[in-house]
């Protein structure tokens, strides 16, 4: 998708939505491949989304910036987690199959926590 205009940025975006998530796959655990070249922030988190048959809603005040996204096979709440410590956000489980997104970031940035392999824990999974 190309978007040409004096106030739009140009937006080329490559997906791989070959693969659906099964009826017991945590859409968080999808892998994601993404590349996009210039997109408004809000906008690329839709796409990640997508991508992942994610739901996301998003709080007031999101940062408004142009981002640039080149993921290949990467889980979707790594990718989440990679641009909220970059752009300031946090995307938080609501959910199986959707997230809410808030302009802030948590004091204990282990958010997604992992077990001794790195795969992410489930959120139910994490002692309280």
């Amino acid at each position: 998708v190309h978007t040409d205009g004096p106030n739009k940025p140009d937006v080329v975006v490559t997906t791989d939505n070959s693969s659906q998530p099964t009826a017991q796959e945590d859409p968080l655990q999808h892998l994601i491949t993404l590349k996009v070249e210039s997109a408004p922030l809000q906008a690329a988190l839709v796409m990640v989304c997508n991508s992942a048959h994610l739901k996301a809603e998003f709080a007031p005040n999101m940062p408004r910036v142009d981002v640039r996204l080149d993921y290949a096979g990467i889980p979707a709440a790594q990718v989440l987690e990679d641009l909220g410590a970059q752009y300031g956000f946090t995307a938080l489980p609501q959910g199986k199959g959707q997230v809410l997104i808030v302009p802030a970031r948590p004091a204990d940035e282990n958010l997604w926590p992992t077990d001794e392999s790195g795969l992410i824990r489930k959120i139910r999974d994490v002692p309280h």
